[in-house]
Formats: structure tokens, sequence, C-alpha cells
């Protein structure tokens, strides 16, 4: 009788934990559909479909298209002007320029005056300064008193920020701003 009702237990454990262990080999990461869910993963599951946040940048072939996106009229300077320049823009409110220079790439966004903060650089500088170029308070922002990642201004109709996050000499950086502001005061 021992014997019997040891077999006995003895089956029931194999047969509880078969069912307990038996088809899922799904870990922590994924959910009842087997998908595996990362951080990275911007969509919520519906119908086994991840349904992500569209982009909202879309690409241009020319910087007159980007500006009709927008609607603004900012002009490149000439000397910023190339083959290899990428245009974006959200549609009705920033353009941005994306201009390859040897092994940095420097960003300039453009937007309608407005109080919306249109830089999405959320760096913390160890320098900050204000410069007034050609008539216009400019805030120039970097690690060091020498070379700047970030500059931004505004004139009476546009919004503007110049991004690098390979550091550029200051004194570059001035000139740049010098003359996106000239060439953008005689589009006018």
């Amino acid at each position: 009788m021992n014997k019997f009702l040891i077999l006995a237990v003895s089956g029931a454990l194999a047969l509880s934990l078969c069912a307990c262990s038996g088809g899922s080999n799904k870990t922590d990461n994924e959910d009842s559909n087997n998908t595996v869910v990362t951080e990275e993963s911007s969509g919520q599951e519906q119908g086994g479909e991840s349904e992500q946040i569209p982009n909202p940048w879309h690409e241009y072939l020319t910087l007159a298209e980007a500006n009709e996106a927008v609607g603004i009229n900012f002009m490149l300077p000439d000397e910023y002007k190339s083959d290899a320049n990428i245009f974006r823009a959200i549609s009705g409110d920033v353009l941005e320029i994306q201009h390859p220079t040897g092994d940095a790439i420097i960003c300039i966004r453009v937007s309608a005056v407005s109080e919306d903060d249109i830089t999405g650089d959320y760096n913390t500088y160890e320098e900050c300064s204000v410069i007034e170029i050609e008539g216009i308070m400019v805030e120039f922002n970097g690690h060091d008193a020498d070379t700047v990642n970030s500059v931004s201004w505004s004139d009476e109709d546009l919004t503007y920020f110049v991004f690098s996050e390979t550091a550029i000499p200051m004194n570059e950086a001035q000139e740049m701003v010098s003359s996106i502001i000239v060439t953008n005061t005689l589009a006018y």
C-alpha cells in the first residue's frame, strides 16, 4: 500500500511539473503575443501589430520645398550650400538643414518666431555668452570659452538655432551667424 501511495504521489507530482512548464518558453520581456517588448519600442500592441508614433520629420530634396512645408523663407548663405546638405522639416513648424563639414555635421534649425523651444538640445554647457552680431543678440553655448556647440537667436520673423556635437571655434561660429543674419536680412 505504501509503495502504491508513493507511486501515485510521484506520478501526480510529475504530471503537475509537466503541466506547469509545458509550452511556455516565454521570457519576462515577451508579451502574450510572443512579441519581444524592449525599451526602444514606442508603440502599443493591437491585434499583433505594433503602432508607433509617426516620425514628424520629412525629408525634402530642396531648401525651397522645406521652406514651403514650414511656411517660411529661410535663405542659406552661399558658403553653406552643398549637394551633401539634408533638408528636413516638421510641416508648419521647424525647418532643419544638416550640413556636413569634415568630421562634423552642423545642424541649422529655423522656425517662425514663437516661444517654443526648437533646439532639441538638452545639454548643459559650462560657458554661455551673449554677443551682439549685426544688431541682434545671439547666445553662444559651449564647454569652453574658445569653442561653441550651440547658438540661438531670433529676429523679427524667425527663430534660429545652430548646433554641432563637435565643438567649432568661436570665431567660425560668429562668422556663420553673421552670414546667416546678413543673407536673411537681404531676403526680405
